[in-house]
């Protein structure tokens, strides 16, 4: 079936991103060490159950992180790391401008939080206007990858159909569960790779 829609994973596909450098950069704005914002952040949990839609909204989110860390984490501080940290591939933005231009539609799905979602547009600006309207998080779907509902809903709200969407994220069990749910799916681990996938779909990127 030809492909009609392409999905999306942010960090390692559509950008380079910088866990390390993120937790650096909360720690210093909220002057603690970086150990005690890794903990507050990603020890304790409370990412993960954020990433998960596990009733964390952006409010409960930065207080949790706030009350660990034994330091306010404001929104913007939280932002301005984030933003710092995430370099949008321009090669990428390109090939799926030429996407968009055949008639193909484009998503994003991250697993990531609502916080997320809801300043993507400051973090990466660079994604859009390609992906206005279509930039997901998995805390919206109320589940993440590798898990199949995601997937399952993410498409659903779509309106695309799995055998006709290809999704590409650099982590291979989340391109596992991707199959598993009947999508077409890449595993990105570099760019000549990808580029020979793409070439035997017949999307190629030139």
């Amino acid at each position: 079936m030809k492909i009609r829609a392409v999905l999306f994973d942010l960090d390692g596909v559509l950008a380079d991103y910088d866990r390390a450098g993120r937790i650096a950069h909360m720690a210093k704005s909220a002057g603690v060490s970086a150990e005690t914002m890794q903990y507050a952040v990603y020890g304790s949990g409370i990412e993960l159950a954020a990433d998960s839609g596990t009733g964390y909204d952006p409010d409960t989110y930065l207080a949790a992180i706030s009350r660990l860390a034994g330091a306010q984490v404001t929104r913007e501080a939280w932002i301005e790391a984030r933003r710092s940290v995430t370099f949008p591939r321009p090669w990428m933005l390109e090939w799926i401008t030429g996407l968009v231009d055949q008639g193909i539609a484009v998503a994003m799905l991250t697993n990531n939080t609502l916080m997320f979602g809801q300043s993507v547009t400051q973090v990466a600006p660079a994604l859009f206007p390609l992906f206005e309207g279509t930039a997901w998080t998995s805390a919206q779907f109320g589940t993440r990858k590798p898990f199949t509902d995601v997937y399952e809903r993410c498409l659903a709200f779509w309106g695309q159909v799995p055998a006709s969407t290809l999704f590409i994220d650099d982590l291979e069990e989340n391109v596992i569960g991707a199959e598993q749910a009947g999508l077409i799916a890449h595993w990105y681990r570099d760019r000549a790779g990808f580029g020979a996938a793409m070439e035997s779909l017949g999307i190629p990127l030139t």
